[in-house]
């Protein structure tokens, strides 16, 4: 268990120019985020609020769901290759976005959404459906990130190969148990954002930025060691089955 939290240090210092690409460009996506909702915040009215406003909520948390699905495919990709060269085959970031744009997209948007839900049920009173959702977000901050790693491994999505795909999460658990705590962890420190900075509008969103750019440097560390225990994983696979790659 030591030894995957030093190799993928390693890596994670050896792929630090493309770790450092991820977190600056997600630092813009969820900026742009916050700007658009300040600005639209500053000129509506609240007690009566236009017909377009809940049209352009969909769209920022689209914008940001498909934000961090683009970050994360280009990025990830080329940490992915160079991890794993030459077994683990992408052309480039561009090849990585058109193969792994859409399972990132349809990861995050989940996320949001349920948090959108559980702000939109505590604003409603709706305060016993709340432990559900709460669960729920906390299984998908754990969960997420080695979902989408193992669909990257695997290639591409293929919903008929998803539960193979998603061998290395069951069948290597216990490497997996620190990729959770991570996760989870992320899951505290975003909660423990909100007491720390209060707002969202001005000076507040360059702290919030550099918040953020710990936490994405933390998912960056996260993505890292899942890769391991993929090739891990792959390795054995290997011993007993032949090459598991084929696309």
């Amino acid at each position: 268990m030591l030894t995957l939290w030093a190799d993928s240090y390693r890596h994670f210092r050896n792929n630090l120019r493309h770790a450092t690409g991820y977190v600056a460009a997600s630092a813009v996506v969820a900026a742009v985020f916050r700007l658009a909702n300040v600005a639209v915040a500053a000129v509506i009215d609240k007690d009566a609020p236009p017909l377009w406003l809940p049209f352009f909520r969909l769209a920022s948390l689209v914008w940001l769901a498909a934000g961090a699905a683009l970050c994360a495919a280009a990025f990830f990709s080329m940490i992915g290759r160079q991890m794993d060269r030459p077994l683990w085959r992408c052309s480039g970031w561009q090849d990585g976005v058109r193969r792994f744009f859409l399972p990132w997209f349809i990861l995050n948007l989940c996320q949001i959404m349920v948090i959108d839900m559980m702000i939109k049920v505590g604003e409603a009173g709706m305060h016993n459906v709340l432990p559900s959702l709460f669960m729920l977000d906390l299984a998908l901050q754990a969960f997420c990130l080695p979902v989408g790693v193992c669909v990257m491994y695997g290639g591409r999505l293929d919903w008929a190969r998803l539960p193979e795909s998603l061998e290395p999460i069951y069948r290597q658990f216990l490497l997996v148990i620190p990729v959770l705590f991570l996760g989870l962890g992320q899951w505290l420190l975003i909660d423990l954002r909100g007491d720390l900075i209060a707002t969202d509008a001005g000076l507040d969103i360059l702290w919030l930025g550099l918040y953020d750019a710990v936490l994405d440097g933390i998912t960056c560390y996260a993505f890292i060691m899942m890769w391991r225990v993929c090739m891990l994983h792959r390795d054995r696979s290997m011993e007993n089955h032949g090459n598991p790659f084929d696309f």
